[in-house]
């Protein structure tokens, strides 16, 4: 479980085969982490395999390159953002996240104000029903809310902290990211429509 607060990133540096999945090496400064620990990677949960100082390596399954952007971009000098899983001492500064990303998306349009930047993204119709204005939604893992929601796109509003700090201050138009919608509205709403069926 995450917050979606990214306070670090890392930079991949190798990618290697491995089976029907991929494994990657990531570079993450000041950090602790060990082998088997679970890391958000750009929103992704991943597992740690192996630790060579500061370079951590991670097994992407099949399904999970299926159901990612990693399925679409992966490449080397590629910066993700990083999070290390919540304790229960951790303060919870943006939403529960699970690392469980529903889909990916391309950004359509990034608009930059005078401080702070707001970004649309494309809109997949099945997922339609958990974004509307003002829910939470994580974008490479990021905790965000939600701006505005159209037919086809939706908007967040980035405020320079989390620009600087994240790996938004890399994208550009047409890059791919991934989404993972509030679980606990996925619940509610999930359970509603069952309970109508019923």
């Amino acid at each position: 479980m995450f917050t979606g607060i990214i306070e670090k990133t890392g930079e991949i540096v190798e990618i290697r085969e491995k089976g029907s999945g991929k494994e990657i090496v990531v570079k993450i400064k000041n950090t602790n982490l060990k082998p088997g620990e679970s890391v958000s990677i750009d929103g992704v949960c991943l597992t740690v395999e192996k630790v060579l100082n500061e370079e951590f390596v991670f097994y992407i399954s099949e399904k999970t390159l299926r159901d990612t952007k990693f399925g679409k971009v992966l490449k080397k000098k590629m910066v993700v953002n990083v999070e290390e899983p919540l304790t229960l001492s951790k303060y919870i500064g943006g939403h529960l996240i699970q690392g469980h990303v529903d889909f990916y998306t391309k950004i359509r349009k990034i608009k930059k104000f005078q401080s702070e930047f707001e970004f649309e993204f494309e809109l997949k119709k099945e997922f339609s029903k958990y974004i509307f204005k003002k829910a939470s939604i994580a974008i490479d893992g990021i905790s965000l809310t939600i701006q505005d929601v159209n037919k086809n796109s939706f908007k967040v509003m980035i405020i320079p902290h989390t620009y600087n700090m994240t790996n938004l201050k890399f994208k550009k138009n047409g890059d791919f990211v991934n989404v993972e919608c509030d679980f606990i509205i996925k619940g509610v709403i999930n359970y509603i429509q069952n309970k109508r069926i019923n």
